[in-house]
């Protein structure tokens, strides 16, 4: 809780904040609600959200449900992510759904489906909470096919290393206007402060082979008490570079 004060000794309550938390997974929030004071009552902010997770008779999360608060400080589904087990007891197949907000009812529509599938783990304890971060922690793929809505869309594979967390991920998908999209992208870690670099190159190849490059770097680079010390971002397209540092200031 947050208070606040115009002379210095008489304080008042301006903001609170209240999480829970999985039992199975105790770092999984489950619920992220931020309020603030509003004519003597605790209203709901616009970033508050929860997380619903369902688990069969095994243990094993087969769908997760994610909300946030829209601008009428309801909630409103974000993203469903389902998972279907195979024989092996691993998850063979990943359902995500994406959510957007009309702005103007406050609605949700489904923007966007991506299913993962052909699923060959590099490790998996089947606590899978989102089906969007697959190359950390204890659920790593090592290879799936991808489909968007019933088309199939590509596929991915991963490879791992140097450091305990870092990544290279390669996906080849088919577009409706390129013939295909090549897509790699390196996540290494910077140190344990949240800091990392990563590396998004797109290859487009059209017809008549003609290649078009397209690669975005960032690197964040924090110290041991969370403050930023080092951004960079860099764009090239075709060989033309574009720059932006940022330094912390001592």
């Amino acid at each position: 809780m947050t208070t606040g004060s115009n002379d210095n000794e008489n304080f008042k309550e301006l903001s609170k904040y209240e999480y829970t938390y999985d039992e199975v997974v105790p770092d999984f929030i489950t619920s992220a609600t931020f309020y603030t004071m509003t004519d003597g009552v605790w209203t709901k902010d616009y970033g508050s959200s929860k997380n619903d997770v369902t688990r069969d008779e095994k243990g094993r999360v087969t769908e997760v449900m994610k909300y946030r608060v829209n601008q009428k400080g309801e909630y409103i589904t974000r993203e469903k992510d389902f998972i279907s087990y195979g024989e092996d007891g691993k998850p063979s197949q990943i359902k995500v759904y994406e959510y957007r907000e009309i702005y103007e009812t406050g609605e949700a529509e489904l923007a966007d489906i991506i299913t993962y599938t052909n699923i060959v783990w590099k490790s998996c304890d089947n606590q899978i909470l989102n089906g969007l971060e697959l190359y950390q922690g204890a659920n790593r793929i090592l290879s799936a096919k991808m489909f968007y809505g019933d088309r199939e869309y590509g596929n991915i594979s991963v490879e791992y290393g140097p450091g305990e967390n870092d990544y290279t991920a390669i996906e080849e998908t088919k577009d409706p206007i390129f013939l295909t999209v090549k897509t790699r992208t390196e996540w290494r870690e910077i140190n344990p402060y949240d800091s990392y670099s990563i590396l998004k190159e797109e290859t487009y190849r059209e017809s008549g082979n003609k290649t078009n490059v397209l690669a975005n770097y960032e690197s964040v680079t924090n110290d041991a008490y969370g403050n930023l010390l080092e951004r960079i971002m860099k764009v090239r397209y075709n060989g033309e570079i574009t720059v932006q540092k940022s330094i912390a200031k001592g």
